[in-house]
């Protein structure tokens, strides 16, 4: 946990370590593994297989307010924002290039991105 320069590990409730994105994202620098005393964090990680974001309805968009915070942090551009009839926007998160980073969830104004296990 102390390794993460992002500060996104922290102990859950069933002491197991867990991820948060509400601060921060992840950045794969792969300071944990390196720090990891029984080498459970070996070989490459993969978040997405554990966990993928969602935008929720009170996103500012579905509310009639332009925010493209999400869209314009994502380095993969899996977040695509989609005009609509009235002046509202659609946003949707395209799943296959998202690496389930979470810069997107601790960017949002609205706090209206959350990830979901996948588990």
């Amino acid at each position: 946990m102390r390794a993460c320069p992002q500060n996104i590990i922290f102990m859950g409730d069933g002491g197991q370590p867990e991820l948060t994105f509400s601060e921060a994202g992840c950045t794969s620098c792969g300071e944990c593994q390196r720090a990891c005393p029984t080498s459970a964090l070996s070989g490459t990680i993969e978040l997405r297989d554990r966990m993928l974001p969602s935008i929720l309805d009170h996103c500012f968009n579905q509310q009639g307010v332009y925010c493209d915070s999400c869209r314009d942090v994502c380095e993969v551009d899996a977040i695509k924002v989609k005009p609509r009839l009235g002046g509202t926007v659609e946003m949707r998160i395209e799943l296959d290039p998202c690496t389930a980073c979470g810069q997107c969830v601790a960017v949002c104004p609205a706090d209206a991105i959350a990830m979901e296990s996948v588990l």
